[in-house]
């Protein structure tokens, strides 16, 4: 069992070319005609492109297919003074493509799991810093390709689509479907060798 668990961690870029939508009120103040009013302001940002990484435990169920359990980070900034931060713990499944190369060897990957998204408005909307969590069901689909630098040792890299639906919460309406590049490595643990002492065993 041990030859067949892997442990990974990568490091990527998250595109993320959604907005998000939210309202909020302003404190009360007195209009023009000396009425006190509640004024909802409804305002978009956009997402940007931002950093990533993860760490993964699988292991391997036959030549071609495997299954990894993933916990992984990103953050980028939203709007002009806010970020985003968002959190995925998914289960992957995995299938291996054989093309006949002992070093090369692409891949297909679904996943499903939970997200959990912040967001921190930096003061955009002259209320000071406010912030938000929110999460709900999240997948993941893509390919890559591994490259084995040893018996132990590989090289991964590619692309995903994030996504799931969206999120409201508190006058928040967040889209978190986006696009990821990543490159990794992947370790796989080796059993180990236990020596045969002949010596205790000759009268067995």
């Amino acid at each position: 069992m041990a030859g067949r668990l892997f442990s990974g961690g990568f490091m990527g870029l998250n595109i993320t070319p959604a907005t998000l939508s939210y309202d909020y009120k302003r404190p009360p103040s007195i209009g023009m005609a000396g009425l006190m009013t509640n004024n909802l302001i409804s305002q978009d940002m956009a997402l940007q492109a931002g950093r990533g990484f993860a760490g993964s435990l699988g292991f391997r169920l036959s030549p071609q297919w495997r299954v990894e359990a993933e916990l992984s980070y990103s953050a980028g900034s939203a709007g002009d003074a806010g970020e985003r931060q968002s959190r995925l713990a998914l289960m992957n499944l995995y299938y291996d493509i054989d093309v006949g190369s002992t070093k090369l060897k692409p891949f297909l990957t679904f996943g499903a799991g939970m997200a959990t998204h912040d967001i921190y408005r930096g003061g955009m909307d002259g209320l000071g810093i406010a912030s938000e969590t929110t999460s709900g069901m999240a997948w993941q689909a893509g390919a890559g390709l591994n490259y084995q630098l040893n018996e132990d040792l590989s090289l991964s890299g590619g692309y995903r689509q994030v996504g799931g639906a969206a999120l409201n919460s508190n006058g928040y309406e967040i889209d978190p479907n986006g696009h990821e590049i990543r490159l990794g490595v992947k370790y796989k643990f080796k059993p180990k060798a236990v020596p045969y002492d002949l010596d205790a065993h000759q009268n067995d």
